[in-house]
């Protein structure tokens, strides 16, 4: 019989150490198996099977470190040589060349007249100093002069009509001669002629009694009728085949000096069509006597007014037109600086008006001059 204490309640009995310590270990093996099963599952992906039959997991955490290590180049990479360029030889800066001005001086028809042309030839151009002040200012011929005449042998229709042909039956040989042997202009009165409007009053600037007259009383042909610019072109023409370097062209629009208001007006004379009629007959003179390397310097007279202002209502030049047919432009400036002109010649399209702008003098120089000059006829 067990004996009870005073409480009533029996003795005490602890729970099995033992027992404990069991569950415990069961615990923690049974977490420690499910973390495997799943890291199986997680890590079956990145399980690798080699090539001996080894397996090992290819964890990319794990190779962050040798992602983003650079290369390792097996190849030693050769050293940067810089090169220095070899620097290229200064190009030596050419020299502007010296310009080449004009010098030319007109020649009475005395000196050639007669056989003349050909002592000119033989003696070397001496005969020349006497005209040229000492300079060497190549010769201008007049080939047709204010009267009207011509300095050589013409075949065009209407200066042998009014007889304005020369009657040297030798003349265009000796021009020939003299042309091969040195550079030569021809001066050319164009519209200002007293010999073919006397003959042929068709041809004529007229006024209600007869022939206008300008200045001199030498009378002109009228720019506006087409045969008159045929002749003149196929003069310029003919010069241009006896070898002459250049052709002046003078009195080649329509006249500015005079008593204009007596002259009538029409179809002679229309001062609507003034600058189409110059124009053209430019281009006529220019075809006639070709454009090629072989062609004449085609040079034209005009006046201060058509530089400054750039036409001339009275004459019906233009600037413009004259710088685009012209390879010269001679001009009187009565003692003006012909630079103040370069830059509206340049503006026009003359390329070198240093050269091609020539000044008329009244007569040769005794120095130098440091631009273009020339000496007209009378």
């Amino acid at each position: 019989m067990r004996r009870r204490n005073h409480y009533g309640y029996g003795a005490y009995r602890g729970k099995s150490k033992l027992r404990t310590f069991l569950k415990f270990v069961i615990a923690v093996l049974a977490v420690v198996l499910v973390l495997l099963v799943g890291a199986f599952f997680f890590l079956q992906r990145y399980m690798v099977v080699s090539s001996s039959g080894g397996i090992y997991f290819d964890l990319p955490f794990l190779n962050r470190e040798e992602e983003s290590a650079p290369p390792d180049d097996t190849e030693e990479t050769p050293p940067l040589v810089v090169v220095s360029p070899t620097p290229e030889p200064t190009p030596e800066e050419t020299p502007e060349p010296d310009p080449v001005y004009t010098r030319a001086v007109s020649l009475p028809d005395s000196l050639i007249a007669g056989g003349g042309v050909q002592n000119l030839y033989a003696t070397g151009g001496e005969a020349l100093t006497a005209y040229t002040g000492g300079s060497d200012a190549s010769p201008i011929l007049t080939m047709k002069g204010i009267d009207g005449l011509l300095g050589y042998t013409s075949s065009q229709t209407i200066a042998q009509s009014v007889g304005a042909s020369s009657g040297d039956t030798a003349r265009n040989g000796d021009l020939t001669t003299l042309c091969s042997a040195m550079d030569t202009a021809a001066y050319v009165s164009c519209f200002r002629d007293n010999t073919a409007p006397y003959q042929n009053n068709q041809l004529a600037l007229r006024t209600s009694i007869g022939n206008w007259r300008g200045p001199g009383e030498i009378r002109w042909m009228t720019p506006e009728n087409s045969d008159v610019r045929a002749y003149l072109a196929g003069v310029c023409g003919e010069l241009a085949q006896l070898g002459f370097d250049e052709i002046i062209l003078d009195y080649a629009a329509f006249p500015t000096e005079g008593d204009l208001s007596l002259i009538l007006t029409g179809d002679r004379y229309n001062p609507d069509t003034f600058s189409q009629t110059v124009d053209a007959f430019y281009q006529q003179v220019r075809q006639a006597i070709g454009t090629g390397e072989n062609a004449p310097v085609l040079s034209i007279v005009t006046d201060k007014t058509t530089l400054e202002q750039g036409t001339n209502a009275l004459s019906g030049q233009t600037l413009a037109s004259l710088c685009s047919v012209a390879d010269r432009l001679y001009v009187k400036l009565d003692g003006g600086d012909p630079a103040d002109y370069y830059p509206a010649l340049r503006e026009a399209g003359m390329e070198n008006p240093e050269e091609d702008l020539v000044v008329i003098l009244d007569q040769a120089p005794t120095g130098d001059l440091p631009y273009s000059w020339a000496v007209l006829p009378e």
